[in-house]
């Protein structure tokens, strides 16, 4: 009976000690159960994708910013049921346009109803001249291309950077790819690797450029970049692009910029 009751101290003992550790540990780190704590396995794209942007927000030092993980997934998966498949472009492109969008003004109210999220950059997007070119847009704050209803070219539209993007109307197959930080991405394309000196951003950059080359199947002398500042229009044209904004840089081959 005393070796059972001796048995019965300890444990009640134990038990306690982890209780006190735990309000301690959770006092000083109130994000403790979301970082180091099992989780039950996401069961749906959906559920690993909200995971992914939680713990996006956790990484960056806990701040958490709108409008929800609900929201964010669901734009995801909007964009994503939109895009062409996989390859779809291949073949059919040959020249791959990068244009660097730098945004210093702020957002107009949205109007379109084709999308719920607020907070866009308004740009109109003009491809009916595109012909065998495709497009790649990079910018590092929240951008709406606007289009017309009627636009027929598929898997011509590409997107990068560290931050959500919308296409309005959202036409079936228009978008070929996307890389979002806010999706989980890592190391995506920033305007200022576009225009700073600095080594390790030209790495990110050429490394960047060279996954969207791939993707487009087009060799580095293929690949043209050009920095634009504030535009509120693009009209694409076979190997060329206009634009109402302040050119910061380029033309530039990737192929002299990054050999």
């Amino acid at each position: 009976m005393a070796r059972i009751i001796s048995w019965g101290v300890v444990a009640t003992m134990l038990g306690w000690t982890a209780i006190v550790y735990l309000a301690l540990a959770t006092a000083h780190d109130p994000f403790m159960t979301l970082q180091r704590w099992p989780a039950a396995e996401p069961r749906t794209e959906r559920e690993l994708l909200i995971t992914v942007i939680a713990r996006r927000d956790v990484e960056r030092g806990q701040i958490a910013s709108g409008p929800g993980v609900g929201a964010l997934a669901d734009q995801y998966d909007r964009l994503r049921r939109a895009s062409a498949l996989p390859g779809e472009a291949r073949g059919a492109v040959d020249r791959l346009l990068v244009v660097v969008v730098r945004l210093t003004t702020e957002p107009l109210p949205a109007t379109c109803e084709d999308g719920p999220l607020q907070g866009f950059h308004d740009l109109s997007l003009d491809v009916d001249n595109i012909g065998a070119s495709a497009l790649l847009v990079v910018a590092d704050r929240p951008l709406r291309l606007r289009m017309r209803d009627d636009v027929g070219v598929r898997g011509r539209f590409a997107f990068e950077g560290d931050t959500v993007f919308d296409v309005c109307p959202l036409r079936q197959g228009f978008i070929s790819g996307f890389r979002s930080g806010v999706y989980g991405a890592k190391g995506t394309l920033s305007a200022s690797d576009f225009v700073s000196a600095n080594a390790a951003n030209r790495r990110r950059l050429c490394a960047g450029l060279s996954r969207w080359s791939d993707h487009f199947k087009q060799p580095p002398d293929m690949v043209d970049i050009l920095v634009v500042e504030d535009p509120s229009r693009l009209v694409i044209y076979p190997g060329y692009v206009g634009h109402d904004g302040v050119a910061v840089s380029g033309p530039v081959n990737i192929h002299r910029l990054c050999s």
